[in-house]
């Protein structure tokens, strides 16, 4: 699909940046949750999203559904006693939402430079760029499925490593069913966040596998097992990183000849 390193755009460098301070402001924020609301932690979630759509929106457009997700789910755990805590962490996403209202229009509206849009078109920008788009999506994201094989039962905990997931899934439905419609259709711009949430749910899986490795490791085969092939494809997955730096470095190009 994508490396999770940095592509020709350079606006990947600050997104991603933005997006651990995000993921690290949003652990903060479900540890404390049930005892108050984090004031100053949802200030400084709301202020890092809005600057983070202001450099580029994929990402925030893939957070928006998984964070409704996890407060829906915080409220049927927590209850009616955390409505009003859980009503202010929704209330951060005001000040992106108002950068995005803004943004639309210079993009796909009359003032907009090329005359473009957003359309439905299921698989187009997928197949763009990857012959077999079905093999190159498990490949991309070998590592975080195979630590997912053992992880699932912490979704219980509705912290950051449910986040990305569910934010890298919105991140895959609108790379799968949404295009740019004009002069930008063949851009296949509906990746970036794709190319996002991998390189996040990438640093979540990794925290997850050392949360879960002793555990694992004195369960038997099974879990040594387990173990291995997760750290097999983590080197498998910075070995072809370093493959596609040196491709591009002696071709020019990031597509392979």
């Amino acid at each position: 699909m994508q490396t999770a390193g940095v592509w020709h755009n350079p606006t990947l460098l600050g997104i991603k940046l933005l997006g651990v301070i995000l993921l690290w402001l949003f652990a903060e924020i479900a540890c404390g949750i049930d005892q108050r609301v984090p004031l100053g932690r949802l200030c400084a979630f709301a202020v890092v999203r809005m600057i983070s759509t202001w450099v580029k929106p994929n990402m925030v457009l893939c957070i928006y559904p998984a964070l409704a997700a996890i407060l829906l789910i915080w409220l049927a755990k927590r209850g009616r006693k955390a409505f009003w805590r859980l009503a202010a962490c929704e209330v951060t996403v005001l000040p992106s939402m108002a950068v995005l209202l803004w943004q639309y229009p210079l993009t796909y509206g009359e003032s907009a430079a090329q005359d473009s849009g957003v359309g439905i078109l299921f698989g187009y920008g997928m197949r763009l760029f990857n012959e077999d788009p079905v093999a190159s999506v498990v490949q991309s994201i070998a590592f975080p499925l195979a630590v997912l094989l053992v992880g699932w039962k912490s979704f219980r905990r509705a912290d950051q490593y449910c986040l990305a997931w569910i934010a890298t899934g919105a991140g895959y439905l609108q790379y799968l069913f949404l295009v740019e419609t004009g002069p930008r259709m063949d851009h296949g711009n509906w990746s970036w966040g794709v190319a996002v949430m991998a390189f996040l749910l990438f640093l979540v899986s990794l925290e997850e596998l050392l949360r879960q490795m002793r555990r694992q490791w004195e369960t038997g085969w099974a879990g040594k097992a387990w173990v291995g092939i997760c750290w097999g494809l983590l080197a498998w997955h910075v070995v072809c990183g370093g493959m596609f730096l040196l491709q591009y470095l002696v071709q020019g190009t990031y597509f392979a000849r």
